[in-house]
């Protein structure tokens, strides 16, 4: 697996769907979980002709970080998706889970790969975070072009939440920032927030609701197998 450059993006302006200019359907953010939600949702029978809109402050999408292990039960919905054909090269089967203690001493161990495969139905795959982005990335963008109800605008950050005026129904007021432009605000009938630990969304609603620094931090790299010491090349995490 390999850390994949960032995938160029259509510009700032929205690509859409006309229906999605009367009270669409808003997701904040576009890493793994909402490029997940609008792929999922441009498959569902009763929902792929609804407006979606998916804003993203960034002009370029890329994901940052390392490698992310991937349950039965992830990848059981990633195939039905679709999404195995374009995953296949970039994931690996680890043969098993090792717990060590402090001293290197092997404590512990699970059996994946064919043994998760015949329990449940689906494997245990690990792939890069960035990798898995580009994929959902492809399949949200094929489905914009078909001309489907969804849409992607990028460069735009969500700056503020409320309820729509009783006068004017059900709904929010979103109230949207495009990159060198005034705050606008929009009509939705719903917000999904997708923005990640620094949710601008969640800071909006509860600004007491904030991370806590643990004072603990973790380094993650990838390094090429056949740089490894061979006494570590072992399909095993």
């Amino acid at each position: 697996m390999t850390a994949p450059a960032p995938l160029p993006a259509p510009d700032g302006r929205m690509t859409q769907h006309p229906a999605a200019q009367d009270h669409p359907w808003l997701v904040a953010g576009a890493g793994l979980g909402g490029l997940a939600l609008m792929h999922a949702w441009s498959l569902h029978p009763e929902l792929q002709s609804q407006p979606l809109t998916l804003v993203e402050q960034s002009l370029t999408l890329s994901e940052v970080g390392a490698g992310v292990q991937l349950g039965p039960n992830a990848t059981r919905i990633l195939r039905q998706w679709g999404l195995e054909p374009a995953l296949r090269d970039l994931v690996c089967q680890p043969e098993l889970i090792q717990a060590r203690n402090a001293q290197g001493q092997v404590v512990g161990e699970l059996p994946l790969a064919q043994a998760v495969e015949q329990r449940y139905g689906s494997p245990y795959w690990c792939v890069h975070r960035g990798d898995l982005h580009r994929v959902l990335l492809q399949a949200v963008q094929q489905s914009v072009q078909r001309g489907d109800a969804q849409a992607l605008q990028l460069g735009s950050t969500v700056e503020a939440v409320k309820a729509l005026p009783q006068s004017e129904g059900s709904g929010l007021q979103v109230g949207l920032r495009q990159q060198g432009r005034e705050l606008e605000f929009v009509k939705a009938q719903a917000l999904i927030a997708a923005d990640g630990v620094w949710s601008a969304v969640r800071r909006s609603h509860w600004p007491h609701s904030v991370w806590k620094d643990s004072d603990q931090v973790a380094y993650r790299t990838l390094v090429p197998m056949d740089q490894v010491p061979p006494a570590w090349r072992a399909a095993r995490v």
